[in-house]
């Protein structure tokens, strides 16, 4: 089977906020200082089930079911090497910040 590199992703939920402060001292120069801060909730990165229930296989080619039971098809993402036990990547509460300063000439041409 063909494999992108791809694997699927658990929900998570990404939590965040910014601030900004803008100060214009002149005409056409404009200063800019910020802040952003985010939390992204514990998630696994390569998790996937080996077969795919809402993908049916094709009556007349059973071989295609792949060990997989009822009329399920193989999930394609499913790496068992990185989805096993122990071998899964996970994302446990991660923080990010980013500090911003910006310098903006605005002059006015027309």
């Amino acid at each position: 089977m063909y494999f992108d590199g791809l694997t699927t992703t658990a929900s998570h939920v990404v939590l965040g906020g910014s601030a900004m402060v803008s100060v214009q001292p002149a005409k056409f120069l404009r200063f800019t200082l910020g802040a952003a801060f985010a939390w992204t909730s514990p998630h696994t990165i390569t998790n996937t089930d080996a077969c795919n229930p809402g993908q049916t296989v094709q009556t007349d080619h059973p071989e295609y079911r792949g060990g997989c039971q009822g009329n399920s098809s193989p999930d394609p993402t499913h790496r068992p090497v990185i989805d096993s036990a122990g071998g899964r990547f996970r994302s446990t509460n991660d923080i990010t910040w980013d500090f911003y300063a910006a310098i903006a000439l605005t002059p006015r041409i027309w």
